[in-house]
């Protein structure tokens, strides 16, 4: 079967999964080339379902071809290829596909669904990043409050009228499930 994903034709050639490495980068003039998000999205066409794994940015493990061992994100900085082979390698998972997204084309992507329905059991805040969410419940998301959470690392949470706690649990938080933001479909 066809798998029609992100606008291009992907041939399934009768495997059953096909793996993407998707990859939010933090491309910027001056700065050095790092991933800010990786998710792991596992296809399985014939039975239409798909997993995502997110790897966590500040992971410490072997960097493939360097002989040395350092955060996962830095593995990009040597290259597309390296992060593949970094993956490949550590994890034993096969990337079929690659598909990177900066800031402005995350932004973009956004806009064009119309905004990220996410659900909020407490406000939030970072004022690093302007994130600032000032209700609970079903929230859709703009472009700039979904960079702002995406991009969070000094994520608050209210505990009381006007008693903010620090998020101690960084990428980690924001991959857990049983946290206190939830996806809605």
């Amino acid at each position: 079967p066809t798998i029609d994903t992100f606008g291009s034709q992907v041939l399934n050639n009768g495997q059953e999964t096909v793996n993407f490495l998707l990859i939010g980068s933090d491309k910027r003039s001056g700065a050095s080339f790092r991933t800010d998000t990786m998710v792991i999205a596992i296809l399985r066409p014939n039975d239409g379902q798909v997993s995502l794994i997110s790897i966590p940015r500040d992971l410490w493990l072997p960097i493939a071809g360097t002989g040395g061992e350092q955060r996962i994100n830095t593995a990009y900085a040597h290259g597309t290829q390296t992060l593949i082979d970094t993956i490949e390698q550590d994890f034993d998972i096969p990337i079929n596909h690659y598909v990177e997204v900066d800031f402005l084309g995350f932004q973009e992507l956004v806009e064009a669904v119309d905004g990220v329905p996410m659900y909020f059991d407490k406000r939030l805040r970072d004022e690093q990043t302007g994130l600032n969410i000032t209700r609970t419940g079903c929230i859709t998301l703009s472009a700039d409050q979904a960079l702002a959470f995406a991009r969070s690392r000094h994520l608050e949470y209210e505990v009381a009228d006007g008693a903010w706690e620090t998020d101690g649990t960084g990428d980690l938080g924001r991959m857990d499930a049983d946290g206190y933001v939830y996806f809605m479909d």
